[in-house]
């Protein structure tokens, strides 16, 4: 069983498709990775890495990495160029680089979807089928931050997204509220397959990562509000911040926030000019091993998004990270990931950009019973056993291979 994933991003970078690729490494599959140099997320080449085509191996997973344009500060010039330098250079290197056999092809689908070309560049060649996994809805993830306005661009990225959608033997999606917008872009459903994130096995154990314990211990005593993951355009930053100046009177309710992205020096900035330093805590970027560390410290796990109806059709992966880790959850974000917290009974759900909703929230959960709080990060966690655990993508995945292969 020889299986090619296709993904700008891997291995040093943190993405769950590290997790795939491992653990379907070690139930039998042959594993080979094509993928980007690493520079996510602060648009650098990561240290000991040149520019030129690079073959290694990390915990047996095949890795072929191909020169790309790094992200830079990620203004709309270097992004383009950075996923249509991807796109490019692997739909021309790639048919003379995989040479191995290869029975089938998996396309992480985050953005870019432009990945997809040289996904499907080896399709022809190779006549192997292609699954393609959508965690991002585009063209409406180019538009979603009004970074982009043009009518002709959404046009022409829209047809390139019908052509992609026509051409995958199998479209996977990580919620069910995306099944229709992808139909409506020229997906097929009897090609749609739902395939839910996962959160990766260090949030459910334990944490063994102490090596930040240090800097827990230095943070003041206190109730804690943990935001994790990118801090974008996207994440709705600003309303977290304008909440915690209006909470900062009670001093023992504190936020921390950890990531790093576009609107992280908005953030520094903002949590200095607004004397926020003893109540907001921005870390910046953490390993994801030291994560369950600091989901275990706080006392409540925070996400949010922008009121965009693109957003309410999808589910942020940290949601089942923080399910997992058993730890009540605030969302500020419409939709399904509103209808997952409410429906499983682990947090409270308050609509995107809601700083009313937000503060009410907080109080809520800052006003409840240690007993309370424990009782809704045990539903989390039972929630996300029953519907999200790895073990089950797993068997979707060997279904979905098993069953294109035979056909």
């Amino acid at each position: 069983m020889n299986i090619l994933i296709v993904t700008q991003y891997y291995w040093p970078e943190n993405f769950r498709i590290n997790d795939l690729a491992e653990s379907l490494y070690k139930t039998g599959y042959n594993v080979t990775v094509l993928t980007g140099l690493p520079n996510y997320p602060e648009g650098k080449l990561y240290k000991g890495y040149k520019w030129r085509v690079l073959k290694e191996t990390h915990n047996n997973v095949n890795i072929v990495r191909i020169p790309l344009i790094v992200r830079g500060k990620a203004t709309n010039i270097r992004l383009f160029l950075n996923y249509a330098s991807f796109a490019i250079f692997a739909s021309i290197l790639s048919p003379f680089i995989i040479k191995k056999n290869i029975d089938a092809i998996f396309i992480y689908g985050g953005s870019p979807i432009t990945k997809s070309i040289p996904a499907l560049v080896l399709k022809f060649f190779l006549k192997i089928p292609v699954f393609l996994w959508v965690l991002d809805l585009w063209p409406e993830s180019v538009f979603v931050n009004n970074r982009v306005k043009s009518k002709i661009l959404f046009k022409a990225i829209q047809a390139m997204t019908k052509w992609i959608y026509k051409r995958c033997d199998s479209i996977l999606v990580q919620s069910k509220a995306m099944i229709n917008p992808i139909i409506k872009n020229g997906g097929n459903i009897d090609k749609i397959v739902y395939f839910p994130s996962w959160a990766e096995d260090q949030f459910l154990k334990p944490a063994k990562d102490l090596s930040d314990y240090n800097l827990i211990e230095k943070l003041p005593k206190g109730f804690y509000i943990t935001f994790a993951g990118n801090i974008g355009e996207g994440q709705d930053i600003e309303t977290i911040i304008n909440v915690a100046e209006n909470l900062k009177s009670i001093e023992t309710i504190h936020w921390l926030i950890i990531g790093y992205g576009s609107k992280f020096d908005w953030l520094k900035k903002n949590v200095k000019k607004r004397n926020l330093q003893k109540n907001v805590h921005v870390l910046g970027k953490k390993p994801l091993e030291t994560m369950p560390m600091y989901f275990s410290f706080s006392d409540v796990l925070l996400a949010s998004l922008k009121k965009k109806d693109i957003y309410a059709l999808t589910l942020p992966g940290k949601i089942q990270s923080y399910m997992a880790s058993a730890k009540p959850i605030i969302v500020m974000i419409d939709g399904e990931s509103s209808r997952i917290i409410e429906e499983s009974k682990s947090g409270i759900a308050v609509p995107s950009e809601d700083a009313q909703g937000l503060i009410k929230a907080v109080k809520k959960m800052y006003n409840m019973s240690s007993k309370e709080l424990k009782e809704m990060g045990k539903n989390g966690k039972k929630y996300y056993l029953d519907n999200f655990d790895f073990s089950q993508t797993l068997k979707r995945f060997n279904r979905l291979y098993n069953n294109s292969i035979s056909n």
